[in-house]
Parts: structure tokens; C-alpha cells; sequence
């Protein structure tokens, strides 16, 4: 399956999830193969041939006292050792370490082959961080043409309104006169409205909850039931208890009760006091390109106020954080970088999350690891010597490889505990089905729907592990082959996870995720760089170490140029139509010829991540060619779908798309809850089933039908065993009952 089909079925975010962890792969068979056959050799041989025998049994008490002083390593004076000194143990245990940079001897002209492959494995990832930055725009691209007419695309989020502008006719009129475009709707957020309609949908959802429950406890008697004949027999009294009859009844009156509490509750004209704006609105323009330029321009004189960005996803906001008022509103916007939980959407709070939980893995695992009981007096001598630090890294990381070598072998498990769920499926949905809390169908597909994949989770490990992997990958080599296992069953199982197991709950074009991957990643270039210079100090070979530098200021410097780079075209990506007029026959005819069937696959798999051809591009035509790219005329076949699709819905796009609460995605809500739809799919998560931004609790169809087994006596539910009954078919059966009450 190709990126174009996975972009459709699982969105951008999971494609560069898994090109991530394709570039990982590449780069690690690159490195295994180049870097592993040499470096072994080298270190295993590296220490007889420039040093004799004596030396030799130096250098290994050497490292072995340097080894005993790490807690957890047994020490040299151990008397439990029987029969031999803690040199011979050493000795008779030390096969990993005739593979490490700790059988170089010091002061040895060997250490310029590691200097070499740290200036190939630094420049190679930073290549592939490039490269495919480059290639992330194109797919980004490619789906803002098909995507450009969603109402996010055109939508902008506006906080700390001005209480003059709080009204739809004076914020429509503001944007106007900024000249950005023409704005197709404006919607405020209500406060109270919104928080009462939410208590009483839950509430309703709870009395749903109660009369299927009771319906199903009072047939058990039925083996196989149909319900439409058991209701008519139920409402004539000639089944069940009269105080089961009146028990129904007092259900479906107070579900008919909230129903009309909710409709005058959703109707502004009819109760405008509970529609209180708050300082949050939403604005929707005509096209995209308007909204791009409202989000990037000053449309206040007034610092603090007016703030607009561009709109998450209806799906994606956390509407708690747009429900405030006030000075409460204005505080909150100022710790919002300090507690995840002020954010305002859920890309923005997993984004948080996932920055916090790396910092803490990297810290918690590489550094306090290393340094173990002493880690508060080495921060303390830091902080009062901070040249210090690169001595630290020298002498602390070297000590820990094979615990890390290790570490990876024990990470791999995970990947089939992944594979099997084991938390969510093995144990949650085996306790989440049992009868005393799935008490009836609805429950239990409500306890058992699909969960969103956790990218602050996952992407913090991988990242952890690749820091690692390029971590030691000069100073025990092997790291890069139990590496290259790893990220290749995690290539396997995650693209199988997100095809099959996991839902989008937002979508971000990829953004957010690969900028922390370029971050984080050239952060673990440097900690990687830095160990090598301390290294190659502490081996005396002082012209060796120092050649290192220019290659660590050139990291940092790649490192800002690539995060500003990033931020910038990423922020704010081109909505326009993506169609190469410079283009000329010979270059299309050059990339027709690249996607020819007579290439060999092998080579188009290397150059879809490696992109040696952009190379060549450059090579021929200068700096500022067009890059060949697979995705080329794809991207132009894609905009003149654009085109056309944009010409046949101009007339819907004039319509107020936002004021309508029952839109085209409403309808395939409605549609699939009518009866007989299959209770076991799942919706369309490629958007917002609400396209409008609107709360939830205002727009949400109201359930209208009740989920009941054809087998009562079931202990657990098959939902394909069900039947979806009208509740106003009940309410129809019972209304001459509410009548005579009345």
C-alpha cells in the first residue's frame, strides 16, 4: 500500500508515523551494514595489535574498576567470587567488551575510523530529517487540495473577544473591513446553554440506559424474542407485572420531558438568556486562503486581545478550555504553556503531553540511570563547572552500553504486546464486557469502541530508542543490529495497528509529531557528539576529538535552521492550487520515466526516503529546480479533481453551512442509526462527524432508538444479535397512557 492510499484510510498523521519509523529502518540497514563490519573487527582486534600483553591486562582492569563503580555491577574485590580474581571474572564475562570502543587503547590513530562514521551517521540522519521535511510538504499539499474546502480549512479560532464585539453582526462586520476575504458565518460560544443542554443529554442517556436495562430484565423469559409483538403484548398487560408497566412508563414520560427541554434549550429564540457569549468565537470565510491570511495579521491595536489562530477540528476541541469567562479566561491563556490541561484542543494537550513525557524518558532513563546514586552531586558540580559536562558524558555513557543493548532486546517484546492489546483486550475488554457492567447492548458498545492511536505514548519511546541507538552506535556497534530488529517489527505491527485497530480522533497533516522528531532527534546528534568529543579527550587523542567540533556547530546550526524552517511551512501551508507552470516537457518526461514499472523496486524504496534524486535534480538543474517526486502528477491530477469539485459545490458553499444543524454529516450520523444498519461498523473518522462549531451538546442528534437483544437471557451481548426499536414506537404505544394521566 502506498503512501496516497494510507493518507485516505488512516490519515497523515499515522503516514508519517510510519515513514518515521521507515526512515529509522533504512538508516539503521545503512549503518549495520557499513558501520557494524568494520567497527567490530576493529575493536576486536584493535587492542592486540598496538599493545602487548601486560598493557592489554591494564586496559581491562581499567575499564573493569570503571564498570565496578556503577551500581549493579559486581566488583573486583568481591570475595563471592569463588576461585578467581575479579579480573578473571571480568575476563571470563567481558565478551561485549572486546567489541566496544573500550578495547582501543589510548592514544591509538584507530579512534580516526570512529571520528569517520560520526560524520556519516550525523550527516546522514540530518539528510533524512531534510529530505523528508521536504517530502512531508508534498504529501501535506496533496491532501490540502482535497481537503481545502473543509470548514477547519476555512475557519479561524478568535479568543479574548471584546464584549462590544460580541455579537454576530459586529465580528462579521470587523473581519470584513480587515479585507481578508468574505466571511461566511460567525459562531460564538455560549456558556450556560451549552453546560445545561450537556447535563440534561446525560442524563437522558442514563434514563436510555435504565429502560433498556429493563426492558431486557423483564422478557428473560423469552428465549428468542420479537420485540414489536412482545412490546404490543407488554403495553396490553398480557406480559409482566403491573409495577413493570408503570416502571416503563415513568421511563419514556421523563425521556419525552428531557426531549422537550432539550429542543427550547437548543432554539436561541426561545430562551436567548442562557446564550451568554463568552470572549471565545469562531469565524468560517469563503476559501481558505482568507482564513490563512486572518490567522497570520494584527486585528487589534490592543496587545491581548483579539488573538486568532487557525481552527482545530469541530472533533478536536476540548471545549471545557472555550467555556470560561472573563479573568478566569485571561489567566488560563497565560499558564496554558504551563498546565497541559488549559489546552485548547487535543493535538494541542497530547502535544504537550508528549514533549513532557520524552523530556522525562530521556532524563529518567540515559541520564539518572548512568549516573545512579551520585546524580545530585554531579548536577550540582555542573551547575558550578559547566565545562564539566562533556567530561560527564564521556565517562558515564560509555558505562552503560551493555545495559542498553539489553534495553533494546527488552523493548522489542513490547511490540507483541502491542500487537495482541494486551492491556486494552486482553484485560480491559474482558473486564469491560463482564454482565455487571455491560448490562445491556448499548453499554457495551459504548465500553468496547475503538480507541484513538496514542501518538504521545509511542513517539516518545521511538525517539527515546533511536537517541540511544545513536548514542552508542560508535561505541558498541552492536546497538545498531538489535536496534534494526526493533524498528523493524515495529514497522510491521504499527502499520498493521493503525490500519486495523486504532481511530483518528484529529488530524494535524503530520505537523506536530515530525516537528518534535526533528527536535528531539538532533538533540540526541548532539548528546551523541558531545559523548565522542569527551571520549576521544579521555583516549589522549586530542586531534581527534577536536575535528568533532565543527561537526557539533554544524548540527546545532542545521538543528535551528530545520525546526525554523519547519515551523514556518508548516504553520501556515500553502492552500493555493499546487501546479508546476515552470515545469517544462523535458522534466515532466524525466519524472514519467522515474515512475516507470521498469525501475527496480528496490531502488524506488531506498530513493522514497533516501531521495538520492533530489541530487540529481540539483545536480542538473541548480538549487532552485523541481525536485522529481513521485507525487507529482499525482498532486496535479488531484488539483484538477479540485477544480472540478469546487465548480460543481460553489452553490453549496454559498449557503450558511454554519448555521444549518443538521449538515450532510449530521445525515450520515442519522442514516446510520436508522434500523437495520450494522451495529459493528464504525463512522467515516476521516473528519468531524458535526462540520460546524457549534457545541456537541447543541447539534447532536438526539437518540431515537433503543438497542435490544433478540436473546434476553444472553450473558454476553452480540451486538450482531441485535435489533434497533424506535422509542417512537414506544412512545406511540404508551401515549394514550400519558393522556389519561395528563
Amino acid at each position: 500500500m502506498d503512501e496516497r492510499e494510507c493518507i485516505e484510510k488512516i490519515g497523515l498523521d499515522a503516514t508519517m508515523h510510519i515513514r518515521y519509523l521507515r526512515m529509522v529502518v533504512h538508516f539503521l540497514t545503512f549503518h549495520s551494514l557499513l558501520v557494524c563490519p568494520v567497527l567490530l573487527v576493529l575493536h576486536w582486534t584493535g587492542a592486540a595489535n598496538t599493545i602487548d600483553g601486560s598493557d592489554l591486562a591494564t586496559e581491562f582492569t581499567t575499564f573493569a574498576k570503571n564498570e565496578s563503580s556503577h551500581p549493579g555491577f559486581p566488583s573486583l574485590n568481591d570475595s563471592s567470587l569463588p576461585d578467581a580474581t575479579g579480573e578473571d571474572h571480568f575476563r571470563s564475562n567481558s565478551t561485549l567488551y572486546y567489541l566496544s570502543i573500550a578495547n582501543i587503547p589510548n592514544k591509538s590513530s584507530l579512534v580516526w575510523v570512529h571520528v569517520f562514521f560520526v560524520f556519516t551517521i550525523s550527516l546522514s540522519w540530518l539528510w533524512l530529517l531534510f529530505v523528508n521535511h521536504i517530502h512531508h510538504i508534498d504529501l501535506m499539499q496533496l491532501q490540502q487540495q482535497k481537503r481545502s474546502s473543509l470548514l477547519h480549512e476555512r475557519s479561524v479560532l478568535i479568543t479574548h473577544v471584546p464584549h462590544l464585539l460580541r455579537n454576530k453582526a459586529a465580528l462579521q462586520q470587523h473581519f470584513e473591513r480587515a479585507h481578508v476575504g468574505l466571511v461566511e458565518c460567525v459562531t460564538l460560544v455560549s456558556n450556560t446553554a451549552t453546560q445545561l443542554v450537556n447535563a440534561i443529554l446525560k442524563k437522558r442517556l442514563k434514563t436510555i440506559h435504565q429502560l433498556e436495562s429493563s426492558l431486557i430484565q423483564f422478557a428473560r423469559q423469552e428465549k428468542r424474542i420479537v420485540w414489536h409483538e412482545w412490546l404490543i403484548r407488554f403495553q396490553k398487560r398480557q406480559v409482566g407485572s403491573e409495577s413493570a408497566y408503570e416502571r416503563i412508563s415513568q421511563l419514556l414520560q421523563a425521556i419525552q420531558t428531557m426531549d422537550k427541554d432539550i429542543v427550547k434549550l437548543r432554539d436561541q429564540t426561545r430562551a436567548p438568556e442562557y446564550y451568554m457569549p463568552t470572549g471565545s468565537a469562531f469565524v468560517t470565510f469563503k476559501s481558505a486562503h482568507s482564513a490563512q491570511m486572518c490567522a497570520q495579521i494584527v486585528t487589534s491595536w490592543k496587545p491581548g486581545v483579539m488573538a486568532v489562530r487557525m481552527a482545530p477540528e469541530p472533533r478536536d476541541m476540548l471545549w471545557r478550555s472555550l467555556l470560561r469567562r472573563g479573568r478566569k479566561s485571561h489567566m488560563m491563556g497565560v499558564i496554558r504553556k504551563c498546565v497541559v490541561f488549559a489546552a485548547v484542543c487535543y493535538s494541542e494537550l497530547e502535544d504537550a503531553i508528549l514533549g513532557r513525557y520524552y523530556h522525562f524518558a530521556i532524563f529518567n532513563v540515559l541520564i539518572v540511570f548512568l549516573l545512579g546514586t551520585t546524580f545530585l552531586t554531579t548536577m550540582l558540580d555542573v551547575l558550578y563547572e559547566p565545562t564539566m559536562l562533556i567530561q560527564l558524558l564521556a565517562n558515564s555513557l560509555p558505562q552503560g552500553a551493555n545495559f542498553f543493548l539489553n534495553y533494546v532486546l527488552f523493548n522489542l517484546s513490547t511490540h507483541a504486546m502491542e500487537l495482541i492489546q494486551l492491556g486494552s483486550q486482553l484485560f480491559g475488554h474482558f473486564l469491560v464486557t463482564q454482565p455487571f457492567l455491560s448490562r445491556t447492548p448499548r453499554m457495551k458498545m459504548q465500553y468496547t469502541s475503538p480507541w484513538p492511536f496514542p501518538f504521545y505514548y509511542y513517539y516518545p519511546n521511538h525517539i527515546l530508542l533511536l537517541v540511544i541507538t545513536l548514542t552508542y552506535s560508535v561505541i558498541q556497534p552492536l546497538i545498531l543490529i538489535f536496534a534494526l530488529f526493533y524498528f523493524g517489527f515495529a514497522l510491521i505491527v504499527y502499520r498493521h495497528q493503525h490500519m486495523y485497530c486504532y481511530v483518528r480522533r484529529y488530524e494535524t497533516h503530520g505537523s506536530r509529531h515530525y516537528r518534535r522528531v526533528v527536535r528531539y532527534t538532533s538533540d540526541g546528534l548532539l548528546i551523541f557528539q558531545f559523548t565522542m568529543v569527551g571520549l576521544l579527550y579521555l583516549k589522549g587523542v586530542l586531534a581527534a576529538a577536536t575535528s568533532l567540533v565543527p561537526l557539533v556547530v554544524f548540527t546545532v546550526w542545521c538543528k535551528m535552521k530545520l525546526n525554523r524552517l519547519f515551523q514556518k511551512r508548516t504553520k501556515h501551508p500553502y492552500v493555493g492550487r499546487f501546479y508546476y507552470q515552470s515545469v517544462t516537457s523535458h522534466h515532466l518526461r524525466v519524472c514519467e520515466e522515474s515512475l516507470e514499472p521498469e525501475s527496480s523496486y528496490l531502488w524506488e524504496q531506498i530513493d522514497d526516503i533516501w531521495r538520492l534524486s533530489y541530487l540529481k535534480a540539483w545536480w542538473s538543474s541548480g538549487r532552485y529546480a523541481q525536485h522529481s517526486s513521485s507525487n507529482l502528477s499525482t498532486v496535479h491530477i488531484a488539483t484538477l479533481e479540485q477544480q472540478i469539485r469546487e465548480s460543481i459545490s460553489s452553490f453549496y458553499h454559498g449557503t450558511d453551512s454554519c448555521s444549518t444543524m443538521f449538515g450532510k454529516s449530521t445525515y450520515q450520523t442519522m442514516a446510520a442509526n436508522l434500523p437495520g444498519h450494522d451495529l459493528t461498523t464504525y463512522s467515516d473518522d476521516s473528519k468531524s462527524v458535526h462540520e460546524t462549531y457549534e457545541h456537541p451538546a447543541l447539534v447532536t442528534p438526539l437518540i431515537s432508538e433503543l438497542i435490544l437483544p433478540l436473546n434476553p437471557n444472553e450473558t454476553y451481548w452480540n451486538i450482531k444479535e441485535c435489533v434497533q426499536i424506535p422509542l417512537k414506537t414506544l412512545m406511540t404505544l404508551f401515549h394514550h397512557d400519558y393522556e389519561e394521566k395528563e
